[in-house]
This record gives structure tokens, C-alpha cells and sequence, in this order.
């Protein structure tokens, strides 16, 4: 029986592919009851030719691949992956490398510990550069502020929910930008307790920061910016519906 499912969306991450692969294999090894949501969410690169390549060596019911034939925004993504789990506790993690999908049983560990049902887990980045740490800790501050609930490390992965969460918050409501971590980690902040688990963050291995993140372009960063202020302006809307 699938009991946790975990949602990797792929744009662009054509050198990633077989590494990611390969640590969700070894995931197996530690626990079996999870599913592996692999998103190709619209890439223009060589990605759906090696995921063709690659995962016919990895049928089983573990492993689901998911098409989005046109890149519509990083939540939009996960959100088409999310569409596709069968699993009692969701996640989602990025194929970047930089945090490794095996923190997911980091998770798994802590579910079992507190043997909560309506629980929130989210990654804590460690041993982060110090203006990225610093950008980080700004964009909290304004989230909090703003929002008026105190909320960390928005952005670090994974993420680890019951589908009860998904089903009232994410599935209609969540935005389809970058935006969709602030989004949840907000609802999760405001209707239960977030654990946080943490997690190494390291340099990325290959490929273009599509974030603000290390490595990421001026222009990306202003976009994340305008991105958050919109989603902002949304959760003052839609906490008073929810």
C-alpha cells in the first residue's frame, strides 16, 4: 500500500535526471510505501528523450511520469504531479540537487514519531552563504510582517502534508508561480504546526536557477519579488473565504 507520495517537478534539468533517479532508488531501500511523481514540466531541453531512455528501467508501481507538454509556471507543475498521487501524506522537492530527495525520510521518520494526522513538514536549509541567508531572512520579515504569522525559510524543500491540506488549500486555490511554497506554507501556518526538519543546501550541480535562489539572475530575483507581493494581496483575499 502507498502511503507517501512525492512530487518532483523537472524543467530543464536534463544532467539531473539520472542523479535524481538514482536517490530515489535508494529511497526504496529504506521505505517502500512511496511513490515517486516524476513532472517534465514543459521542458525545452533534451528531458523527455532521457526520461524516455531512462525510465523503462524503473516500471514499477513506485515510479509515475507526468507530461506537461508547456511550461506553465513551477506551481502549476507540482500542482499536475499532486493531481496523480494516491498516497495518505504528499510531498513535493526540487530536481536541482541542491537539497537531497532522501531528506523525504527525514520526514517519514517524524510522521511516525508524532503520529499526527494533520501535520506540516518543511525543509530548514543549512550551511547556506550568508547574503543568500540574508536575502532569505528580508523576504521572511516582509512575509511575516505583512501576513502577521511568523514564517522561515519559505522556500526550502521538501514539503510534507496530509491530503486533507491539499484537498481544501492547494488543489483549487494555490497559484500556479513560484509562489506556491509562501501559499502553503502560509494555510499550513495558520491551521496547524510546522515541523522542520533540516536539511543540507548545496551547490547546484548543473543547470540555471529558475528562483532567486544561489546563482540566480538580478532578473529573477525583481520577479520573485513581484511574484510574492501578488500572492501576498491573494492570501489576505483568500483567508477571509477559506
Amino acid at each position: 500500500m502507498i502511503k507517501y507520495s512525492l512530487v518532483i517537478p523537472f524543467y530543464n534539468e536534463e544532467k539531473n535526471i539520472k542523479l535524481v533517479l538514482i536517490r530515489l532508488k535508494k529511497i526504496l531501500k529504506f521505505y517502500n510505501k512511496i511513490e515517486f511523481i516524476i513532472v517534465n514540466n514543459g521542458s525545452t531541453d533534451n528531458s523527455v528523450y532521457i526520461f524516455k531512455k531512462i525510465l523503462s528501467k524503473y516500471k514499477s508501481r513506485n515510479f509515475k511520469y507526468v507530461l506537461v507538454k508547456k511550461n506553465m509556471g513551477y506551481g502549476y507543475g507540482i500542482k499536475m504531479g499532486l493531481k496523480k498521487t494516491i498516497g495518505k501524506y504528499l510531498a513535493w522537492t526540487h530536481a536541482d540537487m541542491q537539497t537531497d530527495p532522501m531528506d523525504i525520510i527525514k520526514g517519514i521518520n517524524l510522521i511516525k514519531r508524532k503520529k499526527i494526522n494533520n501535520i506540516f513538514i518543511k525543509g530548514k536549509r543549512t550551511n547556506r552563504k550568508f547574503m543568500e541567508s540574508i536575502q532569505t531572512y528580508c523576504m521572511e520579515c516582509l512575509c511575516s510582517l505583512l501576513l502577521g504569522k511568523k514564517l522561515t525559510d519559505i522556500n526550502a524543500q521538501p514539503k510534507i502534508f496530509d491530503r486533507k491540506f491539499y484537498i481544501k488549500y492547494i488543489k483549487k486555490h494555490a497559484p500556479n508561480d513560484l509562489s506556491l511554497d509562501l501559499f502553503t506554507c502560509y494555510f499550513a501556518k495558520k491551521n496547524t504546526k510546522i515541523y522542520e526538519i533540516n536539511v543540507k543546501f548545496r551547490k547546484r550541480f548543473s543547470g540555471e536557477t529558475k528562483g532567486a535562489g544561489e546563482g540566480g539572475s538580478v532578473l529573477n530575483k525583481f520577479k520573485v519579488i513581484a511574484m510574492t507581493i501578488k500572492c501576498i494581496i491573494l492570501l489576505r483575499i483568500l483567508s477571509l473565504k477559506i
